[in-house]
């Protein structure tokens, strides 16, 4: 089965004092409208991850992509970073984060999901 494409995601702030970050917009492309809603519900676990990269580099941007499968039993499973412009350690922190996710919905078939994610400081 070929992945999913989310090609970007509604916008959310993940707000702190410091800095939002905001999730790319567009139309998304998923058959499976389930599985966008479940990736979008869930950005504001990686606030904590983005918030510890701006402790060490305050004006860090950039992006993360990443590809998981969600389970015919809802599980998060083959989490992936595909792209990462902000350092191994965000890239294992997302990783993580994503990888704890449980979908509320059982797909008849795995679904391969692509997610792509865009943090900005605010100015």
């Amino acid at each position: 089965m070929p992945p999913v494409r989310i090609a970007s995601l509604v916008a959310v702030a993940l707000c702190a004092p410091s800095f939002a970050a905001a999730v790319e917009r567009a139309a998304a492309r998923a058959p499976d409208a389930r599985a966008r809603e479940f990736v979008q519900a869930r950005t504001g676990s990686l606030q904590r991850c983005y918030e510890d990269v701006l402790r060490e580099r305050p004006t860090a941007r950039g992006k993360v992509r990443v590809r998981l499968t969600v389970a015919r039993d809802g599980a998060v499973r083959d989490v992936t970073v595909v792209l990462n412009e902000l350092g191994p350690a965000m890239a294992e922190c997302v990783r993580a984060a994503v990888q704890a996710w449980k979908a509320p919905f059982r797909p008849e078939e795995p679904v391969v999901v692509e997610a792509p994610f865009s943090f900005t400081p605010v100015e």
